[in-house]
């Protein structure tokens, strides 16, 4: 999931204009950094969506709910508090702060409840071959040549050098553990 989630919410953000013009055209302009903001609220529920579905798994769904409540509840006084002051910006903000809440709420439910112990030395690797990823990535779709093609097929160039730096850095990764491991024994 933080493969998948930092390619789409990367291609997502630096898309962004191209995608509302294309779709919306360019009276939907001022939606632009909302849809920017909304991306990393898409990418947090990526990743909270499996500790969701390990409550359910381990038949705690009532502890999802509790989650879910506490983020309507926030979400609601933070659109009272934001939108009067920077509108659909304000909204969008909302509810980012509300899904990181609640991915915190069940991360602590998850060590609380469960016996489930994610395997944070595998995590952090992979979360930051996906970040260098996704630099690489937006460094390559920003460049004229690819940012002003047919927007899918910036996308799709985008995928493509997302995937090939994720798997190049994880050969290497895969290559030096091995390394230091025979040199260490």
């Amino acid at each position: 999931m933080i493969t998948l989630t930092f390619l789409l919410v990367t291609g997502g953000i630096v898309l962004a204009p191209r995608l509302i013009n294309f779709i919306y055209g360019q009276s939907f302009s001022p939606s632009i950094l909302a849809f920017q903001i909304l991306m990393v609220s898409t990418g947090i529920t990526l990743l909270y969506t499996i500790f969701k579905d390990a409550l359910i798994v381990a038949n705690l769904q009532q502890k999802f709910f509790l989650a879910i409540a506490a983020g309507a509840v926030i979400n609601v006084v933070l659109n009272l508090i934001l939108i009067p002051k920077f509108s659909l910006y304000g909204a969008a903000a909302a509810t980012t702060i509300t899904h990181s809440l609640i991915f915190f709420i069940l991360l602590f439910f998850i060590f609380r409840f469960t016996g489930i112990r994610p395997s944070f030395k595998k995590i952090f690797t992979v979360l930051i071959i996906s970040i260098f990823s996704s630099l690489i990535m937006a460094l390559a779709i920003s460049r004229p040549q690819i940012y002003n093609l047919n927007v899918f097929l910036s996308a799709i160039i985008g995928g493509i050098v997302y995937f090939a730096t994720f798997f190049t850095l994880k050969e290497i990764v895969q290559y030096l553990k091995k390394t230091l491991y025979v040199q260490r024994y």
